[in-house]
């Protein structure tokens, strides 16, 4: 098991997280994740806008579900704007994205400690400020839900099998 991440607002093992409100959510340098979800469920979260740590912004992992997660503003610092993940079901994002993450802006079922299950059921009504694409990397998850219309998407999903295959690989062996 890799060392647990240090993140700016952590909301775990809660099966009612409820409505939550924030202004501006600005991580310390040393955070992975702004905000992060982890066996979390039923849960609306909105704000203005929230900048993201070396990692993501928002992190949903191991078995989060019904979280409707909308800021106004989106600034990814990291990795990406968004990450859900480990089992997650039934979550929705929103808003507007004003710059790109490092890797993509959504990112669906990356590599998970805690769950190897699938993450389903992810929906997503986001933009980039710019005009451009989001950018959606699916690995072990389905395929997002667009409710502004597949066309404002970009989905990379090619590689999930054999990069999800070979990342547990390499975990094993403490190389990844």
């Amino acid at each position: 098991m890799s060392k647990p991440d240090d993140n700016f607002l952590s909301i775990p093992d809660e099966p009612f997280v409820g409505e939550r409100f924030f202004t501006d959510l600005i991580p310390l340098s040393r955070n992975a994740d702004t905000l992060k979800f982890s066996n979390s469920q039923n849960g609306v979260i909105r704000g203005r806008r929230i900048v993201g740590g070396y990692e993501d912004c928002v992190d949903c992992n191991r078995g989060c579900a019904n979280l409707d997660v909308h800021f106004d503003v989106w600034e990814p610092r990291g990795k990406a704007a968004i990450t859900d993940k480990g089992g997650s079901r039934d979550n929705r994002f929103s808003g507007v994205i004003i710059c790109p993450g490092t890797e993509c802006e959504v990112d669906i079922g990356n590599w998970s400690d805690q769950s190897e299950k699938r993450t389903t059921g992810t929906r997503l009504n986001l933009r980039m400020a710019d005009g451009s694409k989001v950018r959606v990397r699916v690995l072990n998850g389905w395929v997002p839900i667009f409710e502004n219309g597949v066309e404002n998407y970009v989905v990379n999903d090619a590689w999930k099998g054999i990069f999800i295959h070979v990342w547990k690989i390499l975990k094993c062996f403490g190389l990844g």
